[in-house]
């Protein structure tokens, strides 16, 4: 008997600013290139490697409204300008809200490059882009934890968060972070993560953008999910184009 074969999309989550002056930098060369040149990029990324898959951009309240006309004929994909200002979980949120047709969901940052095929990763509930070793405190203050926290603040604010909308009382001494809170994932794990609160938790400035990284993962292991399982880390398969600091 044929294998039914798993419906799957892939959603962006991009932010069109003024390209003319936000660059990006890529990892290790000192090449630099437009918001809209890196998008370029990501999206060309899936369709060498998934050609006839459905794919969504979900727009990040960008000022720049009008983008779709350099990208959607050209790649065959859908500009969503969904208004989202709540970085990846936002975006994240909204799919889940918004697009219920689909079994698996790959999310990506417009500033990463798909270079290979991810159809593997059908057979698993969750992989991550990356994760990363966390704890309860200041950034690496703790042997054999990669990273804390870069802001203070963040630390009860976590502690508020989780008590308010979730079952678990304050940020662990030790956990497992997710990686720019990107994760691919069939739907049911959005499911158990709105059915835990997760989507109360909506970051509105950078520092909360990081905290949500740490609650993301936080959430997933109390969910019962293994973040190291499955992973995309080391591998290559997903690149990383940085934004250029002054």
């Amino acid at each position: 008997m044929k294998k039914q074969k798993i419906n799957y999309a892939f959603f962006v989550v991009c932010k069109m600013d003024n390209a003319s002056h936000h660059k990006f930098i890529s990892s290790g060369r000192v090449e630099k290139e437009t918001v809209l040149e890196t998008l370029k990029s990501c999206l060309r990324g899936i369709r060498k490697h998934h050609p006839s898959a459905k794919v969504f951009i979900i727009d990040s309240n960008s000022d720049d409204q009008t983008y779709h006309k350099h990208v959607e004929g050209q790649f065959n994909v859908k500009v969503d300008y969904a208004k989202n200002k709540n970085y990846t979980v936002g975006a994240v949120k909204y799919v889940f809200e918004n697009y219920k047709d689909y079994e698996f969901y790959y999310f990506i940052q417009d500033s990463q490059v798909v270079c290979s095929n991810l159809e593997d990763l059908l057979c698993h509930e969750l992989t991550t882009y990356s994760y990363f070793n966390s704890h309860r405190g200041m950034h690496r203050s703790k042997s054999g934890r990669e990273y804390g926290f870069g802001w203070p603040g963040n630390i009860e604010l976590g502690d508020a968060w989780l008590e308010k909308y979730t079952s678990i009382k304050k940020i662990p001494d030790a956990f497992t972070g997710c990686w720019g809170s990107i994760m691919y994932c069939r739907q049911k794990v959005l499911e158990d993560l709105n059915n835990a609160g997760y989507f109360n938790m909506l970051p509105s400035n950078k520092q909360e953008d990081q905290l949500m990284e740490r609650i993301t993962g936080i959430v997933l292991e109390d969910l019962g999910y293994d973040l190291k399982k499955s992973t995309l880390r080391g591998t290559n398969r997903l690149a990383k184009k940085f934004r250029a600091r002054k």
